[in-house]
């Protein structure tokens, strides 16, 4: 069974996957593929670099988040590179869909863009990870020492977490503490291996 996490920016997609980690599910995050997609030596590192001449994350972020014309348009030629690489990396991981891999590690792919990309048909099951709007802002000041306007810029790039709330199968809200996130993760995790076992 293909089951996808997604969230916006800042709302703790990073912690939910340590935590189920922790609880037994495995877990391979989009931004982990894309890293090495585009690191020296990175299937996707010649065609980024020819593109853009350089392979800099902050330098790459810098030309591909904002809301002029410019910023857009880099932001989707960089896309057009990366993306299809890593769809095909994420689902040749988590194998074909109605089919558990493993009924007692069940396999989670992290996708923050899953909606924006057009994925969320190649997944049999959906979890989001939302939190407030302030939360986001404040997480990315205090957490990335970005200003308040990068911060407004990055969430205004992705879809609200309002309509990726709608279209998910499982929404955990992630305002409160760690402890509160990890009971919910537990429980999200039980659900899954269940699930799981079902489709065996």
């Amino acid at each position: 069974m293909r089951i996808a996490l997604t969230g916006g920016i800042a709302c703790g997609k990073s912690l939910l996957s340590k935590c189920l980690s922790e609880a037994g599910v495995e877990t391979l995050d989009a931004d982990d593929v894309v890293h090495n997609l585009e690191s020296p030596g990175g299937e996707a590192a010649d065609a980024v670099f020819s593109r853009f001449g350089t392979l800099d994350r902050a330098e790459l972020a810098s030309l591909c988040f904002g809301q002029d014309r410019g910023h857009l348009e880099n932001r989707r030629d960089l896309e057009s590179i990366l993306f299809p690489l890593v769809r095909k990396a994420m689902l040749s991981w988590c194998g074909p869909r109605g089919v558990s891999v493993c009924a007692d590690r069940p396999r989670v792919a992290v996708i923050p863009l899953l909606f924006e990309s057009g994925w969320s048909e190649d997944f049999d099951f959906v979890a989001c990870v939302t939190a407030s709007r302030e939360t986001q802002v404040k997480r990315m000041m205090e957490n990335r020492g970005m200003t308040y306007e990068a911060a407004e810029a990055r969430i205004a790039a992705q879809m609200p977490v309002e309509e990726k709330e709608m279209r998910s199968d499982w929404v955990i809200r992630n305002d409160g503490t760690e402890d509160e996130l990890k009971r919910e993760v537990d429980r999200l995790a039980a659900f899954l291996k269940e699930k799981c076992k079902n489709e065996q």
